[in-house]
């Protein structure tokens, strides 16, 4: 295998690995990228990507990789299937300005979404394949889990699920904005500043696996998709959660307005929004919004009335009142403890 990756845009750099832990993934990625990896920390190369690779042990058995670049190069991965069964995670948040394609055992899934943020759960078992145009950026994060984890760590009520990827079943689960702010502290962790700094990852990496496999033993027993949502409906639910983040200075809009966008019924965008993550649209449009202000007040100087009405409230009382039935404590309090 020729080492190292040639400035030709003209070709595909095609990786193909078989999946152990991350320690052995960076090894061998940045050994056929011809690249050094520092403190389990790799530069990919400008002709291939603008970014990195970081990988970490949580506790034995299970091990993680961040993912932050942008392509300069059209890439192709090819994860070959393995008897040694393990499983894998991907949080990916990918923009790009051509389809993506994801294949899990010769099936294609293929999305026009510009934005695609989505989480897969697969078993070595299966074989898998990604494919990225140039442009297309990745932010992201991987868990492995090892079956020595999944023994001494998972109950009786989630093996079932977990025999199904042994079987090369996979789930797909969309990514909500909880799981992003999760992903998003262990990006901007800096270790200098905390007095724990690798158990605070590890916290938050335990929190999210937890999340992510109490929802899958809540699913239906052989349903890779949450309840029965189908691929395209499963993008324009993506759509309308994106649109609802985008808007948190605006008032919400009419669900009619929002099925229109969304080319389906109010009843069933009502359904599978809520299937999907949990909650109304009208109470996760708030959250966000909420959640937005607690940010604003902790990392500016901006007062309480200032965050108030650019979160679009005229009047201060009742945003006091929004923040206290979300964070139990009036905003006043969080600006006064920053």
């Amino acid at each position: 295998m020729d080492r190292g990756i040639k400035e030709d845009t003209s070709k595909v750099v095609k990786y193909q690995f078989e999946q152990t832990d991350e320690q052995a993934w960076l090894k061998n990625f940045s050994g056929f990228l011809g690249s050094a990896t520092e403190n389990s920390f790799l530069n990919y190369p400008t002709a291939l990507a603008n970014g990195f690779a970081r990988v970490g042990s949580t506790e034995k058995g299970l091990s993680h990789r961040l993912i932050n670049y942008t392509l300069n190069s059209d890439l192709a991965f090819e994860k070959k299937a393995s008897s040694d069964f393990q499983i894998t995670l991907y949080f990916y948040q990918v923009e790009s300005t051509a389809p993506i394609e994801i294949g899990i055992n010769g099936k294609l899934i293929k999305t026009e979404q510009k934005q695609y943020d989505a989480i897969y759960i697969v078993g070595n078992a299966n074989q898998q394949q990604l494919k990225l145009k140039s442009g297309t950026s990745v932010k992201g994060l991987i868990i492995n889990i090892n079956e020595e984890w999944i023994s001494s760590n998972i109950n009786n009520s989630l093996l079932s699920k977990i025999d199904l990827l042994r079987q090369g079943h996979y789930y797909l689960k969309l990514l909500t904005e909880k799981e992003r702010t999760i992903i998003n502290a262990l990006f901007n962790q800096k270790d200098e500043q905390l007095l724990l700094p690798r158990a605070f990852a590890n916290n938050r990496l335990l929190r999210l696996l937890e999340k992510v496999l109490i929802d899958i033993a809540a699913r239906e027993e052989n349903n890779s998709l949450p309840d029965n949502i189908n691929e395209v409906d499963f993008e324009r639910i993506m759509q309308i959660e994106k649109f609802l983040l985008s808007i948190y200075t605006q008032n919400f809009p009419s669900i009619t307005t929002l099925a229109r966008k969304a080319c389906m019924s109010e009843t069933k965008l009502k359904k599978l929004f809520k299937q999907a993550y949990g909650m109304g649209m009208y109470e996760y449009y708030q959250k966000n919004r909420m959640h937005k202000a607690k940010e604003m007040l902790v990392n500016s100087s901006k007062s309480v009335s200032q965050v108030g009405n650019i979160i679009g409230y005229q009047n201060l009382s009742n945003f006091s009142s929004a923040f206290r039935k979300e964070f139990n404590c009036l905003p006043k309090d969080i600006h006064l403890a920053d």
